[in-house]
């Protein structure tokens, strides 16, 4: 079977939890061009990755930070947004 690009975009998102408040980090990328990912039928996406700093010991975020998420969402989630998946790390 032939590789056919995939039209969409996958959404990969790494939370760093424990930054601490006072050194409020922003949004940032992992990786600094999308990271292209063969599925199953041979289809290619890419995956962008994004650390999400969280408040130590909390569910919240810094200030700002859930603004950028949601710009970040609003740019990739278009009728081809496959997915979006959440890794937690302590």
């Amino acid at each position: 079977m032939t590789a056919r690009p995939l039209p969409a975009l996958f959404l990969s998102l790494l939370l760093l939890i424990g930054v601490p408040a006072a050194g409020a980090q922003p949004l940032r990328p992992l990786v600094e061009e999308p990271v292209p990912l063969i599925l199953k039928d041979g289809r290619i996406a890419e995956v962008s990755i994004f650390a999400v700093p969280f408040i130590t010991a909390s569910s919240e975020m810094p200030a700002g930070v859930e603004d950028e998420l949601r710009e970040i969402i609003a740019r990739f989630a278009t009728d081809c947004f496959l997915t979006a998946q959440v890794i937690g790390h302590v």
